[in-house]
């Protein structure tokens, strides 16, 4: 295994321990910051559905697209209208 696979390996474990302990440090704070990303992002999910299902636009609603709203709010909704758009 190269050198920089094993320094990119430890760089990602380290900052995958340090999301964890902030993580369980405060978890009252994780789950509301997680709650509002969920909320925010699916107002902007439903938003952006209507808007562009008028030029025949769609993002599909299920686990997946819902677990990358939770998870990363609007830039997770931005990402799914690129893969929808370019790539799929």
């Amino acid at each position: 295994m190269p050198a920089y696979q094993i320094w990119l390996i430890l760089a990602g474990g380290v900052v995958l321990l340090l999301l964890l302990r902030s993580m369980y440090r405060d978890p009252s704070r994780y789950v509301v910051g997680l709650l509002k990303n969920v909320i925010l992002g699916g107002a902007v999910y439903v938003l952006i559905n209507n808007t562009l299902r008028t030029h025949g636009f769609h993002i599909p609603l299920n686990w997946g697209t819902v677990a990358v709203t939770g998870i990363l709010g609007v830039p997770g909704i931005a990402a799914l209208t690129v893969i929808d758009h370019w790539l799929l």
